[in-house]
């Protein structure tokens, strides 16, 4: 039997101006300590699946970063397609990725979130980094960049009014966290969807689910949960891929996990970041004038 929390649209209202490949929440969180749960939670041995701001907020932060301010990077790998009318959607290249966040709470209630990714692309039949591609679509040539983001100085809050872009926080109204938590099986997961701000280019979706073990997530002593996650993004085309006006749209699919530390990147992706990115492998100190 499967187990599901969940407010009536079933959603979560998790507002970010992240574009590209943005995964885990920057893809792809809360209070400290155990939360009460309410009395109408859905339970499993003992398990109480999240129901109030305040439990969706704690429980968000441990899958997503950790209680913690210590760096928690993440690692995915997936496809891009190009969807046309008429046609079966092509797949157009792969992609390696990392993110990192860092959290750390706000003396005014929630948290601080910081992080950084950077997305390489690779050739679909061998592997390698693509720098640049024939564009099947147009049969042009196109270079082919990496993906980069560092929040700086500016960051996201991550509080139970809702999780919002800090510079543009006043221009976002309030919305309670509203998240889908589903136990079955030995594992409870999470379905997260990104909701951007109005007057992006459209098609813009993101959808994403995040798991973990029943065991680890009932454990609160556990302040930074081991997980794993899927996403798929719809997104316009890439300015580099140079589509000009023809109809269609990208669809970014891509899955990965936590890890430990930067330490266990795989090796290739972590030899070019390295080179390539190194401020992109620790998210700055927060100042106290930041929390």
């Amino acid at each position: 039997m499967t187990n599901s929390s969940k407010t009536p649209d079933a959603r979560i209202s998790r507002r970010t101006a992240l574009g590209g490949a943005g995964a885990a929440g920057l893809g792809f969180l809360p209070v400290f300590g155990a939360v009460a749960s309410t009395a109408n939670a859905p339970r499993v041995d003992g398990l109480a699946l999240p129901v109030t701001p305040e439990e969706n907020l704690e429980n968000l932060v441990r899958i997503t970063a950790s209680l913690d301010p210590e760096d928690t990077p993440w690692f995915y790998n997936g496809s891009i397609y190009a969807v046309t009318d008429g046609a079966a959607p092509l797949e157009l290249m792969r992609l390696q990725g990392m993110e990192i966040y860092k959290m750390r709470r706000l003396r005014s209630g929630g948290f601080l979130m910081k992080g950084a990714t950077v997305t390489f692309f690779t050739d679909i039949a061998t592997g390698e980094w693509l720098h640049e591609m024939e564009n099947p679509l147009t049969g042009k040539t196109v270079e082919v960049p990496a993906l980069s983001q560092i929040s700086g100085d500016r960051g996201f809050l991550y509080q139970t009014s809702g999780v919002r872009p800090r510079w543009v926080a006043d221009q976002i109204p309030d919305a309670p966290l509203d998240l889908w938590w589903t136990e079955a099986g030995g594992f409870v997961w999470l379905h997260n969807e990104t909701v951007y701000p109005p007057g992006l280019q459209q098609p813009r979706k993101q959808r994403q689910t995040q798991i973990v073990r029943t065991d680890h997530f009932a454990d609160k002593n556990r302040r930074r949960l081991p997980a794993a996650f899927t996403v798929s993004f719809f997104a316009p085309w890439s300015d580099w891929l140079d589509m000009g006006d023809r109809p269609g749209h990208l669809v970014w699919h891509a899955s990965g996990a936590k890890l430990a530390s930067v330490e266990d990147l795989p090796h290739p992706y972590r030899k070019r970041i390295e080179a390539e990115y190194p401020d992109h492998l620790n998210v700055d100190s927060f100042t106290d004038a930041e929390v």
